[in-house]
């Protein structure tokens, strides 16, 4: 090994000696022969590996690496493969100094200043780490990963490195020492909150001179009992064990998580000493800016917490201004007064859909979707990032009839993600499947989609005259449905039938009509057309495609789909363009609908209302609905407003009413 030369990408590095070694590779000091600088070389032997995860966390690594730019933080300066690609190779920038695990194995006392300054230095670290988008959570912060050069603290060893909220994050992988993680990161859970923790016990188990499983335990809580185990020989200022208690606290809501709230914890000074008791404290004079200032505050927190208050049916809140879809910067800006576009563009959710099981959910906003875990109210994966269309973005999403899929559909393509690892399998673009009807002068129109009756997905786009139903799982036209021309359409009977509408010509909006077809999309034959009285804004037909529930100028009206004759008028309060939508139970017996800046729930057979949520402001303005979806079993409703929160309300059964 010792005058071995790696080829890199970038240069030949001479093996000098060997730093360390373990199961599956070892660490070098090689010599660059450009410049002779010295450096470590870490290879993994292919050959040894038996588990591809070893692999994954290899390239990982690398990757981070190359994305960091601290002075305390090895730089990545090439990659190479050796031996026809049986070792993969990362050099990076030689560290010499001692690592804090030395001062344990040798029990060395180090100094309560020393202490003090490492663990200033640690959380700098973390900050910096943690304060990348994504972060950056380390998984692995041990005293053998912690060195000490010239006074300075350097991170290495980034193997079991992670970016939070990444297409692995629902990968569970516990990875990290024994000893340095919290209860989370066993259960392969890892947040910047278990590298808190991880840095907290390095420290006290430094101060105590003592390996973590010889940390003395509160036999109530379970936790290190950090006074007892620093005690008052290293002369440790109380802040700083107030810090480490609060580092290594093992349930994460009480955990200090924060690396910059830490520093400033160790950084505040003691209160100043009160006014003598025989003199008089001085008058101080109430300035208008901290008026102001208290005002806004108070503002903020009150919309903050009508934000966070459930409404009336309200069991659960997907998101808010420190989670999920919205830009904090944004979410306050519309606290405070209403438009949630005033500075950055808001992450508007365009729609939202819930799995087979009820018990998973994906909303796609602007630029990114999201799968959440409903019941845990949490994100568990970015399942895909987008760039803003023009300010549209993703146009609508929906599992695959067997649930296995979920379908992103923009104006110009559809994406088809794998739900085992949520990662994008096939994507199809509408221009590739047009063939001569769409000419480079005419652009898509996003339609609709919804889950198919095989299993699979339906997907429509309007192309000039002509409607193209897609499926996307196999990457096919199912049915070019010449039309004519189109003022809007949707998918029903899962799939099976299309419906188009047409505004006729009209003097006045009141008197305005609609003309409404519906196509068997499997012929490509017209099942029925009619004249619809009222201006048509929008409309949805049941999974049995026996109704046709219609949006119009004067609230809802009910179909039937055959046969092309109206049921049942349901008047409401006529709604805004914005708000011309409709959302229908699988059962097809109850209807959603934005009106009032909440949603109102009709039961289809009564036309009486079941349900009326957040119709009246929440906070101090009102939130228009710009997405919804029922649950699978239909008591659950889902809805996404301008606050860019997804909320989940509980649905009455169909015979109740509500006024």
């Amino acid at each position: 090994m010792m005058g071995e030369v790696f080829e890199g990408e970038r240069g030949r590095y001479e093996v000098l000696g060997a730093l360390g070694e373990g199961g599956m590779g070892a660490t070098f000091v090689v010599r660059a022969e450009a410049t002779g600088e010295r450096l470590a070389a870490k290879v993994l032997r292919m050959d040894r590996v038996d588990d591809w995860k070893a692999v994954e966390l290899f390239e990982r690594e690398a990757k981070v690496l190359a994305g960091l730019d601290h002075p305390r933080i090895p730089k990545v300066v090439d990659t190479f493969r050796a031996d026809g690609g049986t070792r993969l190779g990362l050099v990076q920038t030689l560290v010499n100094g001692r690592t804090l695990q030395s001062h344990l194995d040798e029990h060395r006392s180090v100094s309560a200043g020393e202490l003090v300054d490492w663990l200033r230095q640690g959380l700098e670290l973390l900050a910096f780490l943690h304060g990348r988008v994504p972060p950056v959570v380390h998984r692995d912060v041990t005293p053998r990963n912690l060195l000490v050069a010239d006074g300075q603290l350097w991170l290495v060893d980034f193997g079991a490195v992670k970016t939070a909220l990444s297409g692995q994050a629902t990968v569970h992988t516990a990875v990290g020492t024994f000893g340095y993680m919290p209860p989370e990161q066993i259960m392969g859970q890892a947040g910047p909150g278990a590298d808190m923790y991880a840095l907290g016990v390095t420290f006290v188990a430094l101060a105590a001179g003592l390996e973590p499983g010889r940390l003395p335990l509160d036999g109530d809580s379970g936790r290190i009992d950090v006074r007892r185990a620093v005690g008052d020989a290293t002369g440790l200022p109380g802040a700083v064990v107030d810090v480490l208690e609060a580092m290594t606290r093992p349930g994460l809501g009480q955990r200090l998580v924060d690396a910059r709230e830490a520093l400033a914890r160790l950084s505040r000074e003691p209160e100043a000493a009160s006014p003598a008791r025989t003199g008089k404290a001085p008058a101080r004079r109430v300035k208008v800016r901290h008026l102001l200032g208290a005002a806004l505050l108070c503002w903020v927190v009150g919309a903050y917490a009508a934000q966070r208050w459930p409404g009336e049916g309200e069991v659960g809140a997907l998101g808010g201004w420190f989670s999920g879809h919205p830009r904090l910067v944004s979410a306050v800006t519309g606290a405070l007064w209403g438009d949630y576009a005033a500075t950055l563009g808001p992450n508007y959710v365009r729609a939202v859909a819930f799995g087979p099981d009820g018990r998973t959910l994906v909303s796609a906003a602007t630029d990114d979707v999201l799968a959440w875990d409903v019941e845990g109210e949490r994100v568990d994966a970015v399942v895909e990032a987008f760039e803003d269309q023009g300010g549209w973005g993703v146009q609508w999403l929906g599992f695959s009839g067997d649930g296995r899929s979920v379908v992103v559909a923009t104006a110009e393509d559809a994406r088809v993600v794998d739900v085992q690892g949520w990662t994008e399998r096939a994507r199809v673009a509408v221009r590739d499947l047009s063939g001569d009807v769409l000419s480079y002068a005419w652009r898509p129109t996003f339609l609709d989609g919804v889950a198919a009756a095989d299993g699979g997905a339906r997907v429509a786009w309007a192309v000039d005259a002509t409607v193209l139903v897609v499926d996307p799982l196999a990457g096919r036209v199912v049915r070019k449905v010449p039309t004519g021309g189109q003022d809007g359409a949707a998918l029903g009977a899962r799939g099976e039938r299309l419906v188009v509408w047409r505004h006729r010509e009209w003097a006045t909006y009141e008197a305005a009509t609609s003309t409404v077809t519906v196509w068997d999309v499997a012929t490509g034959l017209e099942v029925t057309r009619f004249l619809a009285p009222k201006r048509v804004q929008s409309l949805a037909m049941t999974d049995d495609g026996a109704r046709l529930v219609v949006v119009d100028s004067a609230g809802l009206a009910v179909w039937d789909a055959q046969q092309g004759t109206p049921l049942r008028a349901i008047p409401t309060t006529p709604p805004g363009y914005d708000q011309a939508r409709v959302a229908l139970s699988p059962d097809g017996r109850l209807a959603a609908t934005p009106r009032d800046g909440g949603v109102r729930v009709f039961a289809l057979d009564s036309g009486e209302q079941v349900a009326a949520f957040g119709v009246r402001p929440r906070g101090y303005f009102v939130w228009d609905v710009d997405a919804m979806t029922f649950a699978p079993d239909g008591r659950t409703l889902a809805t996404a407003a301008t606050d860019q929160v997804v909320r989940l309300w509980r649905v009455p059964e169909a015979g109740a009413v509500s006024r």
